[in-house]
């Protein structure tokens, strides 16, 4: 099969996916393109090939295995053992970083014109120091036997999405604007989380160790969703603890506001406290409003309940509890009752209110919250993935 020119897709609210002379984006609504259809779960072995204009650098699925030149054109083909592909396809003009990461190989797929950015903020790494904590607090990365592949995406999907090996993050996240004293400064950069530039910063660097934190939950673990269970729960907490340990509980102590923010401002509010007047709205905001209080309960309720079981158990016995659970259910599904009871606690445990052993932030940080109220990570978790 072949395709070109723009993808039609009978979903009013999608994202689904184009091909173009500069660059190829298929992914979530567009995968069901070239989706294996299969009646079980079972591990099945899946190979494949891309074509395109040799200008361009194409990011497949799993393990590249060979390559073809011809006409202009150059095919890749690519094989993956996996028991729920859903492929992703991108091209584009990309320069290529490549990383070994404990036992991990990593490729970072990104822009040229974005180099300077890159290089200048460490974004290579912070990748790597990303991996390494969730390697040291977790486990070892799910895809062995795969490159972890990190890929630059145009603006087309604003925020970021995690499949089978492969992130992608958005482009506004590595071509943020630079001042001079940042260029000339740039070894002794520390973001100041009450300034507005610290503060887009550690949210770009949250967003994109939400995406790599799915390759652990979500894709290496199934977690069952039964809202606000859910791989987003473990995908907001994880990078939460990273940007702690990386910059400081100082730094890191807004997000966990922001959550409670918008869980506070969830359970006060009117339809929350009175569901059966639901059905008196119009049914576009209707479903506004229910499609607002499932992202808030799965990236805000969720996290929290994560925080408050650290709470309980500490720190250090609470990872240990996430390896086991993450080795004991490696491409498996995990349900919200096995979590709870390989963590030894109940629901109710996990639904007090918790600060995570942190103190109400400065003046400066609350300040940024009411600034920024719904922008930021609020606003970026609306794409985070679907």
């Amino acid at each position: 099969m072949s395709y070109a020119g723009k993808i039609k897709y009978p979903c009013a609210v999608s994202f689904p996916g184009y091909i173009s002379e500069e660059s190829i984006y298929l992914l979530e609504q567009s995968h069901w393109i070239f989706e294996p259809l299969t009646a079980s779960k079972e591990m099945i072995e899946i190979a494949g090939s891309v074509t395109a204009p040799d200008d361009l650098v194409v990011v497949v699925p799993g393990k590249q295995t060979g390559v073809l030149e011809e006409h202009g054109r150059r095919t890749l083909k690519y094989s993956v053992l996996s028991n729920g592909f859903s492929p992703g396809i991108f091209a584009g003009d990309y320069e290529v970083k490549k990383m070994r990461v404990g036992s991990t190989e990593v490729e970072f797929y990104y822009s040229p014109k974005h180099r300077a950015y890159i290089e200048t903020l460490e974004i290579e790494n912070h990748i790597q120091n990303i991996v390494t904590y969730y390697e040291k607090n977790i486990g070892s990365y799910p895809y062995q036997e795969y490159p972890l592949k990190i890929v630059e995406t145009s603006i087309y999907k604003p925020g970021g999405h995690s499949t089978l090996n492969i992130v992608t993050v958005s482009e506004h996240v590595f071509n943020r604007e630079m001042d001079q004293e940042l260029r000339e400064h740039s070894d002794s950069f520390s973001p100041d989380p009450t300034s507005l530039k610290g503060m887009t910063f550690i949210e770009d660097i949250d967003l994109l160790a939400h995406e790599i934190a799915h390759q652990w939950w979500g894709t290496g673990v199934r977690v069952e969703e039964d809202s606000p269970w859910s791989s987003e729960g473990f995908a907001c907490y994880m990078p939460y603890k990273y940007i702690t340990e990386e910059f400081g509980p100082g730094t890191s102590a807004v997000i966990p506001e922001m959550w409670r923010k918008r869980v506070n401002s969830l359970e006060n509010s009117y339809y929350y406290t009175n569901p059966e007047m639901l059905e008196n709205l119009p049914e576009k905001q209707r479903q506004g409003y229910e499609m607002q209080t499932l992202k808030t309960e799965l990236y805000g309720q969720m996290p929290l309940q994560l925080m408050r079981a650290e709470e309980l158990l500490g720190e250090d016995i609470f990872f240990a509890r996430l390896s086991e659970i993450y080795a004991e259910y490696k491409f498996k599904s995990l349900s919200y009752e096995e979590f709870l009871s390989s963590l030894e606690l109940s629901e109710d445990d996990l639904e007090g209110d918790t600060r995570a052993g942190a103190e109400k932030e400065t003046e400066g940080i609350a300040e940024m919250e009411t600034e920024k109220d719904t922008e930021g990570i609020a606003e970026g978790e609306v794409f985070l993935d679907e």
